[in-house]
């Protein structure tokens, strides 16, 4: 269990690594689908976070 447990670590600090190098372009508002669980709450959270833009979460 261990292992997964690292894999999935490693997994999620590659992506977390791409999108940070990845270039967008300045954004104001963005628009999310939302189902409340942990995976589109992080998204949200990051993507505010790192473009500094409004986040309209869509459910």
């Amino acid at each position: 269990m261990t292992a997964i447990a690292h894999t999935d670590t490693s997994l999620i600090e590659a992506a977390l690594k791409k999108v940070e190098q990845t270039e967008v372009p300045s954004v104001k508002k963005i628009a999310m689908a939302f189902s409340g669980g942990l995976d589109s709450t992080l998204c949200i959270v990051l993507s505010r976070e790192k473009y500094q833009a409004e986040v309209v979460a869509i459910t």
